[in-house]
């Protein structure tokens, strides 16, 4: 089985509760060893969708296709991960009842916010990254105190200025699961035309089982998961979508309708795309509303980045190293002709020796 079917045949793996018609394909592509199981989970295990996997295999009475002490150990990582999560839920009503206290609301976003807001079938099939949640702006910088007065610290240095970053530095504390980002921006600048803080706040949604507890709107889910997995980390540019994220997209979209949601993105071209994309990919029904030209390119191109993996890697390297130089290189230092903040951010770099060496290290990495 090529890189590409096995993608769309792990899709399919995804949906199987709600769509038991793949059980009998599955189960056949197992026993007849086309799938193979290493390469399967490999490919799971690096797209974050193991535990979910796991679940989608126990509900449907298919964990014997794995040898048994393979099946004991999905079992563990998946158990781990419900752990794992409890205790991400109890960093976040420590977090709520604190803000409670300043009459401050927060406003979870991506995973954290899906799990608050039981989006998920069982606690444990989602792996949480860290937490992130949204403050308004002129919450932003008290939040950020409140939060270090509970014990977390920031990872790393900070060259620009900190009341004007998209989210605050990440924060950390020893003993907990995640580490937490206090946005005062929902996504990047350039994204905010149609989804912006007061947007989002307006219509929010309370979380009744923990105080002081909101996360986005359903129609909002869906609009951060294209603009956070497409957009931002580059996924419809690169044609790298992660299961995860389309898994996400998935649930979202039994509660609300793409075709609703499509038409209030910036970006709905490639947000249409992005969907049409992902229904394919998990085996569904195509979005015959969204099939344009544009979404036939897109879908194409992501198919091909499977068969010629050296091609598109070394234009994603391409791509990667464009954006260094003449995005953050010179139309930063172009900036600085006008701009006291880039100036200010390009000289507390130049004068800190350890960033050059983080710097080369991290061009190592992007040509090795």
């Amino acid at each position: 089985m090529e890189l590409k079917d096995l993608y769309y045949f792990t899709g399919k793996c995804l949906t199987l509760s709600k769509n038991p018609i793949h059980k009998e394909s599955i189960e056949t592509a197992f026993l007849s060893e086309s799938v193979p199981i290493e390469t399967f989970l490999s490919l799971c295990s690096n797209h974050f969708v193991i535990p979910a996997i796991y679940i989608q295999f126990k509900n449907n009475n298919l964990l014997y296709l794995f040898p048994q002490e393979l099946a004991e150990h999905l079992k563990e990582i998946y158990e781990l991960n419900v752990e794992r999560n409890k205790l991400i839920t109890e960093q976040v009503l420590d977090i709520c009842i604190k803000l409670q206290k300043k009459n401050i609301e927060p406003l979870f976003l991506k995973g954290t916010g899906n799990l608050l807001d039981n989006l998920y079938v069982d606690s444990g099939e989602r792996i949480i990254g860290d937490i992130d949640f949204l403050v308004l702006d002129k919450d932003y910088l008290e939040t950020a105190r409140l939060i270090m007065k509970l014990g977390y610290r920031n990872h790393g240095k900070v060259y620009g200025n900190i009341e004007t970053l998209k989210h605050y530095p990440r924060l950390f504390k020893p003993n907990v699961p995640a580490d937490i980002e206090i946005h005062r921006l929902p996504v990047p600048e350039k994204h905010l035309k149609k989804f912006n803080t007061k947007l989002v706040f307006q219509e929010k949604k309370e979380i009744k089982e923990f105080p002081n507890c909101y996360t986005l709107s359903d129609e909002h889910k869906m609009i951060i998961n294209f603009i956070h997995g497409q957009l931002s980390n580059k996924g419809y540019l690169h044609k790298i979508t992660s299961l995860r994220d389309i898994y996400d997209y998935y649930l979202l979209a039994m509660r609300v309708s793409p075709e609703k949601v499509a038409p209030n993105i910036e970006q709905s071209t490639k947000a249409k795309a992005y969907f049409f994309y992902a229904q394919q990919v998990l085996g569904l029904p195509e979005l015959i509303f969204f099939n344009s030209k544009a979404t036939k390119i897109h879908v194409k191109l992501s198919n091909l980045a499977f068969k010629y993996l050296h091609i598109f890697a070394a234009y994603r390297k391409i791509l990667l190293f464009g954006n260094l130089i003449f995005v953050r290189y010179v139309l930063k230092i172009m900036e600085s002709v006008y701009k006291k903040s880039s100036r200010e951010y390009i000289w507390k770099r130049m004068k800190d020796k350890e960033w050059y060496a983080a710097h080369l290290n991290g061009l190592k990495k992007m040509f090795s």
